[in-house]
C-alpha cells in the first residue's frame, strides 16, 4: 500500500498575515513530520475567511491530490519538540481539539455554542451538536478521501445563507455535520495540540511554551512575538496556575 501523503495547509490572507515565528515553527514541524507545507495566500472565494477555511479541503485536493490534511490557523506556534499529530488520527477519523478549555465558559442551553449550533442546524438541515462538543477551528486533521464529500455539502450551503460570517461558522458547521453524519469518526486530541491562550492567560507569564501548540486568539495575539517555540535541549516549564483557576 503506497505511503499516505501528509500536507499542512494554512489559509494566510490579508490583512492578518502570519508572523515570521509562525512560519518558522510550521516549517520546522513539517520537516520533522515529513509533511508538505502549503501556504494559501490568495483568496479562495470573495467571502469571509471562515467560509474559505471550509474550501481548503477541495483546494488542496485540486492542487496536490488526496492526502492526510492538517489545517492550521495562521496565528499559532508549534513547539520544536511537538510530536506528529498525523500519527494520532486514522484514515476514517476527523481530529479536532475542544474549544472549551476554560473552566468558566458556559456549556448549557443558554451558552453561545448552544445557540450557534442550532442556528446552523436550522440553516443546513442537520442535528445540532451539544455545546460541549464545540471545537476550536485552528486545528482540523483528516484524510481528504473520507471527508471531501462532507466539505462539499457544507460549502454548498454558503450561497443559500449568503455566506453569513456570524457565529464562528466553520466550527459550528463542521461539528454539526460530524455530530449528525460522522459521530463515530470524531477524534478529540489533547488540548496540548491547540492550547488557546485567551482561555489560558497564565501561560503568557513564561516566554517558553508550556504545551505543544499555542493558538493566539483575540487579544492574546499580542503575546505571539515574544513567545519562544524553540526549546532546544531545555525542558518545557511546568504549566503555571493562574489566579482565575484558584478562585474555583
Amino acid at each position: 500500500m503506497p505511503k499516505t501523503k501528509k500536507v499542512i495547509a494554512v489559509l494566510d490572507l490579508l490583512p492578518r498575515r502570519a508572523h515570521a515565528k509562525t512560519r518558522s515553527s510550521f516549517q520546522a514541524a513539517a520537516e520533522r513530520w515529513d509533511a508538505r507545507l502549503l501556504w494559501i495566500d490568495k483568496p479562495l472565494h470573495n467571502c469571509h475567511p471562515w467560509w474559505q477555511k471550509l474550501m481548503v479541503c477541495q483546494h488542496v485536493v485540486k492542487q496536490l491530490g488526496h492526502c492526510q490534511l492538517l489545517q492550521l490557523d495562521n496565528d499559532m506556534l508549534i513547539r520544536d519538540d511537538c510530536p506528529s499529530p498525523f500519527d494520532r488520527v486514522d484514515r476514517k477519523q476527523f481530529g479536532i481539539v475542544a474549544g472549551r478549555q476554560g473552566m468558566f465558559h458556559r456549556l448549557g442551553r443558554d451558552s453561545w455554542a448552544h445557540r450557534v449550533h442550532h442556528v446552523w442546524a436550522r440553516r443546513t438541515g442537520t442535528k445540532a451538536a451539544p455545546p460541549w462538543m464545540h471545537p476550536n477551528g485552528g486545528f482540523y486533521l483528516y484524510h481528504t478521501e473520507a471527508f471531501t464529500p462532507m466539505f462539499e455539502r457544507i460549502v454548498s450551503h454558503g450561497p443559500k445563507s449568503k455566506f453569513d460570517k456570524r457565529f464562528g461558522c466553520d466550527e459550528s458547521l463542521i461539528v454539526n455535520h460530524l455530530w449528525d453524519l460522522h459521530l463515530s469518526q470524531i477524534c478529540y486530541l489533547p488540548s496540548e495540540f491547540n492550547t488557546l491562550l485567551h482561555h489560558n492567560p497564565q501561560l503568557a507569564a513564561h516566554k517558553a511554551m508550556s504545551t505543544f501548540v499555542y493558538h493566539f486568539v483575540a487579544h492574546s495575539k499580542r503575546h505571539l512575538p515574544g513567545t519562544w517555540w524553540r526549546l532546544g535541549k531545555h525542558p518545557a516549564l511546568p504549566i503555571p496556575s493562574g489566579k482565575h483557576a484558584q478562585e474555583v
